[in-house]
């Protein structure tokens, strides 16, 4: 829809997805600093080898947990440029505290205007008991070399309700989109799956 518009990827982890996007939209990757040199190094390799199509991507290095909301407003602020402007937050709220989560949200009321659209993913709290949340919790804390502090975090829907600024556009959960987008493969609960919910939220 705005083809000059900007995606900003907070907690962008190896994701393409400005790949998937026509060449006029700017896309902002936002992670911890590591994530982003080594994403960066390869991307640009392969878009010199050619494997890759040129794109405009900007690499911000940021820390949700130590970064106060002014600190990320400064960083990404000059480069929106009263541009329209996508967020999307991906497999990161599961890792952050409420009050992380909540200072995110604050600070994109800051970066975007009447009509923007935040785009998030998370679990919903009746996940905690299914026995393939907690396969995956044990995994994470089996593989945490470097003894990061993962908070496990499941968010209600209205949480998404009501929050400042924002109107609850519509969600769906992963089972749901599998039965309508993939119905040859069979899943008999949505307990059987790490089941993601999506919702879309406009600026007002």
């Amino acid at each position: 829809k705005n083809k000059g518009g900007i995606l900003i990827n907070f907690g962008a982890g190896f994701s393409m997805y400005q790949f998937l996007l026509d060449k006029n939209v700017t896309t902002i990757e936002i992670d911890k600093g590591d994530i982003l040199d080594y994403k960066k190094n390869k991307i640009e390799k392969w878009i010199e080898h050619g494997e890759l199509p040129q794109r405009r991507i900007e690499y911000l290095p940021v820390d949700f947990n130590t970064s106060s909301e002014d600190e990320i407003i400064k960083k990404i602020k000059p480069l929106i440029n009263k541009r329209p402007v996508f967020i999307l937050l991906e497999g990161v709220l599961f890792f952050l505290s409420l009050a992380v989560t909540n200072k995110l949200f604050r600070v994109f009321g800051h970066l975007q205007k009447t009509g923007d659209v935040i785009g998030s993913v998370s679990y919903t709290p009746d996940i905690e008991s299914t026995d393939v949340y907690k396969r995956l919790l044990n995994y994470f804390d089996s593989h945490n070399d470097k003894n990061d502090s993962f908070n496990h975090q499941t968010l209600t829907h209205q949480f998404y309700e009501n929050i400042d600024g924002y109107e609850l556009i519509t969600f769906k959960d992963e089972f749901t989109l599998l039965q309508k987008y993939a119905p040859q493969i069979s899943v008999n609960s949505k307990y059987d799956i790490l089941n993601e919910h999506l919702y879309l939220l406009k600026k007002i």
